[in-house]
């Protein structure tokens, strides 16, 4: 994992191995440069660059320089880069240790951290506190809340004589009026000049020719235009239906008449709204031709014309019932609301005011007005001009998730020409648009696409843009995948961004052997059940890879840290994930769960302070009471309040019990009432925050929860617990419930969470796709992809948006009606477009995290064959790339991946729990190659696509479906019953039936091959699985029993004489699958030292006992590790110890046999195999045809799991201390 792609690309890069593109954005003389920096382009090693070359070359100084970053992590991060990139340039030019001292002063910060620098510099501008403080949450509700009551009673007060307050006092019950300021004042806190705004939308008023040419009347034209698009290509698919000969020609008529229709329909909409209004309420379908069909085919082909009638009529219903019946309702609607409104900008305009006064009052502000009071600033010309000469060069990174009004800050910095000095100011934006994935907190990617459609990519021009799409993070499998997708799904008329050939993906190096792309489908009962069901199915195939090579990397294994899951949403369903991970003893760490205030430990932590805060508090006594401080059962708390029934509280009950005589739960009890007086006499004379600290430590609660599963995770709850006490009573007067008030609140959703794991510590880590931003993983399960693309939008009293404007439900007092306006209508549609918009990002964020492996996984609860109704898309009607219909008609993630599917694709049925893909490197074919303008052909893969059933509904042996096939296979024969078709021609019905041998479905290698050493295959024990314990038995020797097997050894039960060969080898054997090669790789010369040490490591830790250590020859060991072949595994990156594998074979019979690979490791992009045997021989290759078989199965198995070929298969004999090479065949 790295904390951002581009800094890995700047760790590999020397300076001359810049590509051209970013080399120019280095050099670049541009008064505005906008650089798009696609994922893993190495945008943050450009910025890096660029400001050291204006540095070193042109002069610049970086405390005149104003860097802005998205987070504080990110600008700490990039001043340590400079910094030391600048201490180390400074080993040659003197003059660049001036500029790392300076470093310190300069400002390289998020926009909040520059705005309160110049609020406090033009406090008596702002007219606010220079000590002013950032307010939390709870004091900012506070003075919220006082705000609008103190505006509730003057409105009501002017509603009096106020025609537009009364109108909108008479519309609105006070508790709904507040829910829309609240709503309307979120919004307009985005906005740069937010009552202006406001005050300008309130004033209009509506006419039939204004409308036909308002924004509004445009978005109904491109959504209808859309609609339309998609309606004709679902008609062209019903009319190539007709061509089929099974298809009735009297449907023929009903699709000429559809056609008829349907044109006539495009026409009104291309004269204008009014006319695309009309044209909707006029169009009528002809009843379909009544037909008969005959046939099956007739039948299905009549079925399926049907729904694609339906499917585009249903489309114009959808946008029908957005519109009025007429135009002139709509109108009138919108004017009715008018009076309302400009009542409701008076009411926002009072509370601004006063919610304002009292946040200066209290010398407290918030993030916006942070940014409001900037922009104040910067409107007045004399402080706009000292500000702006404070910088020559503005560097804004992230540039995509700049907001409205942070852009017009940062345009506000900029100085004309002529009052340039020595050297002209510079703007330099850098970021990538496809990862705009903040729209919630207010950025504008429309900023950045209006850049990247304005500036010029001439050389010379004022306002340049540069397109950095070359990646070297993902491997080009990886590229391909993310490609593909987003050829499809991005483009401006539906997901606002075109996705062309300047925004594609290519690689940075060219790679081979990619692992494939998997998207995994399960069908499910309830979407309760998908987090689970999937996480399950993940777990499996974590521990399935784990310890493997990296699927496609340069070397090494695959470790847990080296794995993330990354999730759409967290909010029920991390904790699932979690639980499920945990529970296959996978070490995880959740980025995404619940609070950390909300864990057990936290909780227990909050009821220690509510009972010494007040004793009688029953809750918080009886949850002490069960916790580790004191540990009362059930039992002993119900005998407690049984002693006093009567009593009035638990904590009478405690008293009376304790004044019980002769009783060893009196003592308990007296024993705890005085343990609490003494903390409640701690707790009185320390501070919160001291004393629950101090608790924590001498109580031994802070080492119970360290010790608990996920024990580092708990202590750093506990942690941050202590910090938010301590924090809350600097700025509070509230006391002690105040703070556990708070602590209620931050129960749900707080954003807060600590970070207690570094990249290097070996669990698999589990966040939302937001965290994942800027991080990197060699493998990637992105799961949670049967997620909704939309939400469910009621209608709201209120709706804004800043393109179109603010409109009111439309409410008549009189009649007692509502109905949605036009407007609002409009501004839902603009809604929902951006809100896919945002969503196609958030999946494209998500598929470029992985170096090497990326895996998909959605559920679906359709009743519907999935594997089915992907075949029939595929196949029948192959999506075509810019089908913006079927992009914009897409309600999950998993829509926008079948779209993406391509004829060559691997598709295939698995029942059950199954999920294995120790086989997916095994390609369906040769990849297509198409030229990118880049180097090299770029890979068009094939992705593997398997659909995971519940076993019941699985068809019988379903194969593997080639997807290339030309023609759509008969479904219904699709998966023919291998049981069927091995069932002989039965004549007399009542004649017996024939007796069928038993087949054993799943075996072990060593047990396989023992039964044919001994001619008997198919008489194999079926139970005899393949171990690491097992398969160290020779072929022809029974297996002894191992001491560490048995509980107790009695004196009796020693060994046999005859036997204990066989166990020296066999402990020899596991012995060498337990050492560790790092300590014997750094002392060659203490190998025989090192192993002993080790050998009673184990037996401290239980894993061998002391007789068996006994047993083992350590010289024979110690020689193997001197030996070539020993030597070679040590010096191998990659090496593998008893590596499971499932392998299926159709020789002696079609069956799955499990196996245990001693020892392989990589040398030479190939696998050097090895296994030890222990053979009674005289010379080693005796062993060769004894053992041929078994390592012609194990070198299938290596080849056909990992992306390496099989070099060298070797037997060494840890009896005559020597390795025999094994030739293939």
């Amino acid at each position: 994992m790295k904390e951002n792609g581009a800094a890995g690309a700047f760790g590999r890069m020397e300076p001359m191995n810049f590509t051209p593109e970013q080399q120019s954005a280095i050099d670049a003389k541009n008064r505005e440069l906008l650089v798009s920096a696609a994922a893993g382009s190495g945008k943050t090693a450009v910025l890096v660059r660029r400001i050291l070359h204006l540095i070193r070359d042109e002069g610049y100084s970086i405390d005149r320089m104003l860097v802005v970053t998205y987070t504080r992590a990110a600008a700490a991060e990039l001043r340590d880069r400079l910094e030391t990139a600048m201490r180390d340039a400074a080993l040659n030019d003197p003059a660049m240790a001036r500029q790392a001292e300076l470093v310190g002063q300069s400002q390289i910060s998020t926009i909040h951290s520059y705005c309160q620098k110049v609020i406090r510099e033009h406090f008596r501008f702002c007219r606010i506190d220079p000590q002013f403080r950032l307010g939390d949450e709870r004091t900012l509700q506070g003075l919220y809340r006082d705000a609008m009551e103190e505006t509730l009673d003057a409105l009501y007060l002017r509603a009096k004589t106020e025609d537009e307050l009364a109108a909108l006092l008479h519309k609105l019950p006070e508790r709904q009026l507040t829910q829309v300021m609240e709503q309307v004042y979120a919004f307009l806190l985005s906005r740069p000049d937010s009552l202006g705004w406001l005050k300008e939308q309130t004033e209009k008023t509506w006419t039939l020719e204004g409308l036909e040419s308002d924004p509004l009347a445009q978005v109904f034209l491109r959504e209808g235009a859309l609609m339309m698009e998609g309606v004709m290509r679902v008609w062209d698919e019903s009319r190539r239906l007709s061509e089929e000969s099974c298809f009735p020609e009297g449907l023929n008529k009903t699709i000429e008449a559809d056609l008829d229709t349907l044109n006539t329909l495009s026409e009104r909409m291309r004269e204008g709204f009014s006319s695309m209004v009309a044209g909707l309420q006029q169009c009528r379908f002809v009843t379909i031709a009544r037909v008969k069909p005959v046939t099956g085919d007739e039948v299905r082909i009549v079925d399926r014309y049907k729904a694609l009638r339906q499917s585009y009529k249903d489309s114009i219903q959808s946008l029908k019932e957005l519109l009025p019946i007429r135009l002139e309702t709509a109108v009138d609607d919108m004017n009715a609301m008018v009076s309302a409104l400009r009542g409701l900008y008076q009411a926002m305009e009072t509370f601004h005011l006063t919610y304002q006064q009292k946040k200066i009052d209290a010398s407290t502000l918030d993030f916006n007005d942070l940014e409001h009071f900037t922009l104040g600033v910067l409107s007045d010309p004399e402080l706009k001009k000292l500000e702006s000469a404070r910088f020559d060069a503005v560097f804004v990174d992230e540039y995509q998730d700049v907001s409205a009004i942070q852009e017009s800050i940062l345009n506000g910095l900029k100085r004309p020409p002529e009052e340039d000095g020595k050297l002209p100011q510079l703007y330099f934006y850098v970021g990538d648009v496809k990862q705009s994935i903040y729209r919630f907190r207010q950025a504008e990617p429309g900023l950045f696409l209006h850049k990247l459609e304005t500036f010029s990519a001439e050389e010379t021009a004022e306002k340049r843009k540069i397109i950095l799409n070359r990646n070297f993070r993902s491997r080009e499998g990886v590229l391909d995948a993310v490609n593909r997708t987003f050829l499809h799904v991005m483009d401006r008329r539906v997901t606002e961004i075109d996705y062309d050939r300047s925004a594609m993906l290519y690689p940075g190096v060219p790679s081979e052997n990619d692992p494939v792309t998997e998207l995994h489908l399960c069908q499910i009962g309830k979407t309760k059940e998908a987090p689970r069901t999937e996480a399950e199915w993940i777990a499996r195939d974590i521990l399935d890879s784990v310890g493997r090579p990296v699927p496609g990397g340069e070397g090494g294994v695959l470790h847990y840290r080296d794995i993330a899951i990354l999730l759409p949403v967290s909010k029920g369903v991390a904790d699932q994930v979690e639980a499920v991970l945990t529970a296959h003893q996978i070490p995880v760490y959740s980025d995404a769960g619940q609070s950390p205030l909300a864990g057990e430990e936290s909780i227990q932590a909050v009821q220690l302070l509510m009972l010494l805060d007040n004793p009688r508090n029953d809750t918080a006594l009886l949850s002490v009471m069960r916790s580790p401080l004191f540990d009362f059962g059930e039992q002993e708390l119900a005998h407690i309040r049984l002693n006093a029934p009567d009593a009035p509280g638990f904590y009478d009950a405690m008293q009376f019990t304790a004044g019980l005589a002769g009783d060893a739960l009196q003592e308990r009890c007296r024993a705890v009432l005085t343990r609490l007086e003494e903390e409640r006499f701690l707790f009185r004379h320390m501070s919160p925050q001291e004393y629950l600290w101090d608790a924590l430590m001498r109580t031994g609660m802070y080492a119970h929860y360290g010790a608990q599963p996920g024990g580092r995770l708990r202590q750093a709850n506990l942690r941050m617990l202590c910090l938010k006490l301590e924090e809350y009573f600097q700025l509070h007067q509230e006391g002690l419930s105040g703070f556990l008030d708070s602590i209620r609140e931050r129960e749900v959703g707080d954003g807060s969470s600590p970070t207690v794991v570094n990249p290097w510590e070996d669990v698999v880590r589990i966040m939302t796709i937001h965290k994942s931003k800027g991080l990197e993983f060699p493998t990637v399960y992105v799961m949670g992809l049967g997620t909704g693309l939309s939400r469910r939008r009621q209608t709201k009293t209120v709706s804004l948006h800043d393109r179109l404007g603010i409109s009111l439900l439309y409410m008549n007092e009189e009649k007692r009606t509502k109905r949605q306006t036009l407007m609002q209508s409009g501004i839902q549609l603009c809604l929902g477009a951006e809100e896919r918009a945002e969503k196609a990002r958030l999946l494209y964020v998500a598929m470029t995290r992985p170096k090497n492996r990326l895996v998909m996984i959605g559920s679906s609860t359709s009743e519907k064959n999935a594997l089915e109704s992907t075949l029939e898309n595929v196949l029948r009607k192959p999506f075509e790339i810019n089908d913006l219909a079927a992009v914009r008609s897409a309600s999950v993630y998993t829509d926008w991946l079948i779209q993406s599917l391509k004829p060559w694709d691997e598709l295939n049925q698995q029942k059950g729990d199954e999920f294995s893909t120790s086989f997916l490197w095994e390609t369906c074919g040769q990849p297509e190659l198409f030229d990118n303008s880049t180097d090299f052909p770029h890979k068009s893969a094939p992705w593997r696509v398997v659909f995971h059933i519940p076993a019941e509904k699985t068809p019988q042996n379903m194969e593997s479906v080639d997807a290339s096939s030309t023609e759509m296979p008969d479904l219904e024969n699709l998966w023919p019953s291998r049981q069927d078709a091995q069932l002989p021609s039965l004549g007399d019905p009542l004649s017996p039936l024939p007796e069928y041998e038993h087949l054993p479905l799943k075996l072990g290698v060593t047990a396989l091959c023992r039964a044919m050493e001994q001619g008997q295959p198919r008489s194999v024990d079926e139970e005899e699985i393949e171990t690491a314990e097992s398969k160290r038995i020779p072929l022809t020797v029974q297996r002894p029993r191992l001491l560490s097997a048995i509980a107790q050894e009695p004196a009796f039960l020693t060994v046999p004489v005859e036997n204990a060969g066989a166990l020296r080898g066999t402990l020899t054997h596991k012995l060498l699958g337990l050492l560790p090669l790092d300590g014997l790789r750094a002392h060659p010369d203490e190998l025989r030292a090192i192993i002993m040490e080790e050998t009673a490591s184990l037996v401290q830790r239980g894993v061998l006992t002391k007789d068996e250590a006994a047993l083992i020859p350590i010289a024979h060991v110690e020689k193997f590790f001197r030996s070539s072949l020993g030597q070679r595994m040590l010096r191998s990156s990659t090496v593998c110890r008893e590596w499971n594998f499932n392998l299926r074979i159709a020789d002696p019979f079609d069956t799955i046999v499990q196996g245990v690979i001693d020892l392989c490791f990589l040398e030479d992009g190939g696998w050097v195999l090895a296994d030890y045997k222990t053979d009674h021989v005289e010379n080693v290759e005796e062993l060769i045809p004894r053992y041929r078989r078994q390592l012609s199965m194990y070198r299938q198995a290596l080849e056909k799991a990992t992306p390496y070929p099989v070099r060298e298969c070797a037997l060494y004999s840890l009896r005559l201390d020597q390795a025999v090479l094994v030739p293939e065949g």
